[in-house]
């Protein structure tokens, strides 16, 4: 009796259903493990970017706040040595009246010269000064030169000297952050001497 042989199916049959299903499996790997994986990596470094751009930022502000007490420090002793006199809070106004006469007079003109709100330093109060100018470069840095010996009591916290030093009457343009340093008011009902 003859029974009739079972073939085998084709060899190219067996080897595309393995594949399929291997990729299938490796797909399912892919989707259940590799790629959150993958996601919480990305989410984790860009954690870690923003901690280190927030140290980085609370590290500035320390260095900032040390630098404005040493400054602070510095012209506290001065003062207490009367190398520096301040001028008390209420002449505010006369000090910028002195500083924009400075600038005239150094062929400066001021595009703003604001006041800030006032603060206390070690003691004593500070009050932010912003100065917008303009003049030729020559005339900027003499003003720039000026200013320890006319004005003392204050402190230049940041500056920006836009121009071209290389030509003569070429315009700049003079932007700084600076720090007056004054005496605190004398109490209401008190003589100054």
């Amino acid at each position: 009796m003859n029974t009739p042989r079972k073939t085998a199916p084709p060899l190219w049959h067996v080897h595309a259903a393995g594949l399929l299903a291997v990729l299938g499996v490796s797909g399912l790997a892919l989707a259940l493990f590799v790629k959150p994986r993958l996601s919480a990596r990305e989410f984790a470094q860009s954690q870690r970017e923003e901690i280190q751009s927030l140290e980085n930022a609370a590290s500035d502000a320390e260095n900032s706040a040390v630098r404005i007490e040493g400054e602070a420090s510095r012209l506290e002793g001065l003062a207490q040595r009367r190398a520096i006199p301040l001028t008390p809070i209420s002449g505010l106004l006369g000090r910028l009246d002195a500083f924009s006469s400075l600038a005239q007079s150094s062929g400066v003109k001021i595009l703003e010269l604001k006041p800030g709100a006032e603060k206390a330093v070690v003691g004593y109060p500070v009050t932010p000064v912003k100065l917008r100018a303009t003049a030729t470069y020559e005339r900027c840095t003499n003003l720039l030169r000026t200013l320890p010996t006319k004005f003392p009591d204050v402190a230049v916290e940041g500056l920006h000297l836009r121009g071209d030093a290389n030509v003569a009457e070429a315009p700049a343009t003079l932007e700084l952050d600076m720090e007056w340093f004054s005496a605190p008011d004398a109490p209401a009902g008190t003589v100054k001497k």
